[in-house]
């Protein structure tokens, strides 16, 4: 793969490495700049662009989960809930983002290194590309990456913020408090103690607001709580979520058949009757050991490997414990238009 250096002017002059070429609306970006990793792409039609749609990834992962692997991004894994983010991100007509948290250990975000690198990528977004240094920013973050997203927006430069599966902390000395932006909180209620502390956050947040603008209207107004409850294993999901994989309805048939015949799947609902995410409950070998779904696992280079499958991942979010959840990003994304400020915050 061809690599290139390119030199930008921001604050301070910097050096970028990517393994694309000249950069390209819709085209994959995957770039390392003084040692931050980062991918993004602009969205590839014609309407005007609307912000950018910055993604903190939640602990263990990065930004290549947001991408199906491809010849602009060899590294790519592609995992389907991811990869559902960051194009209904696109669709919507916002230049995304994903920066892959400094701790590579366990994936998850800190503070100071990773405020800093999100920061100066964001700024090398708005000089690189001008059509955006005017619009809003807009953050969204699972688990570790929701807190994270939640932070970050407190140093002023987040117009909005979607906040899934994670509670935070919310005090009256928030930059929030006097900068009122809009906020989405996804839970999962099979997560009993998490989505309590984030409905709890949410009416922490509508009194905090209330006080800025003197009645809790206003402020329940830029408030918005949805549940991400679990969903059926049907052939229109599979097909949906993974359709970059090419997966057909008899590979999809086959795939739901086993796992009826093995119990996973409840006859009549479709719905997951184990937690796919145990790995007690292997899943992934009653498939193989199938000779017809082994063999659309073949067929499909579908990867099973943890961390690093999007029919797992495809999984997990019917099972909807801990996961992303795109089901509700394209109205979120709407609402936000409507609410978030024109200019930067």
């Amino acid at each position: 793969m061809l690599q290139f250096w390119l030199q930008f002017s921001s604050r301070t002059s910097e050096t970028l490495k990517t393994t694309s070429g000249l950069i390209k609306v819709g085209q994959v970006n995957d770039i390392n700049m003084n040692n931050t990793h980062f991918i993004y792409q602009l969205p590839n039609k014609h309407a005007p662009i609307l912000g950018i749609f910055f993604i903190a990834h939640a602990c263990t992962h990065s930004a290549y989960d947001f991408w199906p692997r491809q010849l602009m991004c060899p590294h790519c894994v592609g995992l389907s809930e991811e990869v559902a983010v960051a194009d209904k991100a696109l669709n919507a007509g916002y230049l995304v983002v994903v920066v892959t948290s400094r701790d590579r250990r366990s994936g998850c975000w800190g503070n100071k290194e990773d405020t800093k690198q999100v920061s100066d990528v964001l700024d090398f977004l708005q000089t690189t590309h001008t059509q955006v240094s005017a619009l809003p920013v807009l953050a969204y973050g699972c688990s570790s990456g929701g807190a994270f997203a939640w932070r970050f927006a407190q140093q002023g430069q987040i117009a909005g913020v979607i906040i899934q599966v994670m509670s935070v902390s919310i005090r009256p000395n928030l930059w929030a408090a006097k900068h009122p932006f809009p906020v989405v909180f996804n839970a999962m209620p099979k997560d009993k103690d998490t989505t309590e502390a984030m409905h709890n956050n949410a009416d922490s947040l509508i009194n905090l607001y209330a006080t800025y603008f003197g009645n809790v209207t206003a402020a329940s107004e830029l408030i918005v709580v949805k549940d991400c409850t679990a969903l059926p294993v049907t052939i229109s999901y599979l097909m949906n979520r993974l359709y970059y994989i090419n997966i057909s309805i008899i590979d999809a048939e086959a795939i739901i058949r086993v796992l009826k015949q093995s119990g996973y799947l409840d006859n009549l609902t479709n719905l997951l009757l184990k937690d796919p995410t145990n790995i007690q409950n292997d899943w992934r070998s009653i498939l193989q050991r199938d000779p017809k779904t082994n063999s659309i696992l073949a067929k499909r280079s579908i990867i099973l490997t943890k961390g690093k499958s999007p029919l797992a991942k495809a999984l997990h979010r019917c099972w909807a414990f801990h996961e992303y959840c795109s089901d509700y990003l394209t109205d979120d994304l709407a609402w936000f238009k409507k609410n978030v400020k024109k200019q930067r915050v």
